[in-house]
């Protein structure tokens, strides 16, 4: 019985983790390529790098159709393979803040977040961090991957709705 169990879930298991993989090595090559659409400021890009962030979230979102032991392999394999190299390079395009709703305040205690001036950065930039999150969750190796990188987290701090 053990055995059958087996195979019924290495069958189960590896068409899906065979799609995940394809689609993992399609958005980092899709993202790289995004990037200097996105320092362009094109729409289209951020609508497609946005999608894509999304749909990759999901294969780390454990759902009764995605079970925590199948998100576990989907965030080894999407790690191993460097998905959040071009998702933090993302997060390295400049997203400016207006800081006049901080400066218009006298009183340092009332300080109001800085809106960012580009909202489709700011929205994206919260995709990346959704899938961020999504990635390190539970997962040692992908926290300590993203330690160095506090200092470029930390940039953002501050931002409304980021």
């Amino acid at each position: 019985r053990v055995s059958n169990d087996l195979k019924l879930v290495q069958v189960m298991v590896y068409p899906a983790a065979v799609k995940v993989y394809g689609e993992t090595l399609y958005v980092i090559k899709a993202l790289t390529a995004l990037r200097k659409h996105l320092f362009a400021d094109k729409q289209a890009a951020y609508q497609e790098a946005g999608d894509l962030l999304r749909r990759m979230t999901h294969y780390l979102t454990p759902a009764s159709d995605n079970l925590v032991e199948v998100v576990k392999a989907n965030q080894h394999m999407m790690l191993d393979r460097g998905l959040h190299s071009p998702v933090i390079d993302i997060l390295r395009l400049s997203l400016e803040r207006d800081t006049s709703r901080r400066a218009a305040l006298h009183d340092t205690a009332e300080k109001d977040a800085d809106s960012a001036k580009n909202p489709r950065r700011r929205d994206l930039f919260q995709e990346c961090y959704n899938f961020l999150k999504t990635l390190c969750c539970n997962e040692p190796e992908a926290q300590s991957k993203m330690f160095p990188l506090i200092q470029t987290f930390a940039d953002h701090v501050g931002i409304a709705k980021l």
